[in-house]
């Protein structure tokens, strides 16, 4: 017999006595804390459904408030939406899409850059020069305004005319 079979039975039982030990600390360090961490109901907690019923009742009010305000912002916010649109000379009811066509007409007050560039004699440094026109005066009056952009004349307004709306 070797060195080692004479320790093996004697290395085993080591091994075997450390697993049981450590188990069992495991086990007490999870007793020990299991209590730890759970809460101490006191009297001033509510106990009974009457308090629990109370507290619920408080919290559909204040949902209620809360609802009613979202409410009113909203129409606050459609309200100065709409006085936009009148004041922006659009007919009311009128919808665009994304704000950019309306009855297959590009907007040019709201069309962006790529959707200028669509209409016949606009590229895109014109799209650029309508982008910056219409922020620099609070958007066109009128179709004809176009033409006050620089490389934009009679002719060039002509074959986008039935094109375009504001």
């Amino acid at each position: 017999m070797g060195i080692f079979s004479r320790y093996r039975v004697h290395i085993g039982l080591s091994l075997v006595i450390l697993i049981l030990i450590g188990g069992i600390l495991l086990i007490w360090k999870n007793e020990l804390f299991k209590n730890v961490n759970r809460p101490t109901v006191t009297s001033s907690q509510p106990t009974d459904s009457a308090n629990l019923q109370k507290e619920i009742e408080n919290l559909k009010k204040e949902i209620a408030r809360l609802n009613d305000t979202l409410s009113k912002t909203e129409i606050q916010r459609t309200e100065t939406t709409s006085e936009e649109i009148i004041s922006q000379g659009k007919v009311a009811g009128e919808s665009t899409a994304f704000g950019q066509e309306v009855a297959g007409k590009i907007n040019i007050n709201t069309a962006d850059a790529t959707t200028l560039d669509s209409l016949p004699g606009i590229g895109p440094v014109y799209a650029s020069r309508i982008i910056e026109y219409r922020q620099a005066n609070g958007g066109f009056k009128s179709i004809e305004e176009i033409e006050q952009i620089k490389g934009i004349g009679p002719a060039t307004f002509e074959k986008m005319k039935d094109k375009i709306t504001i």
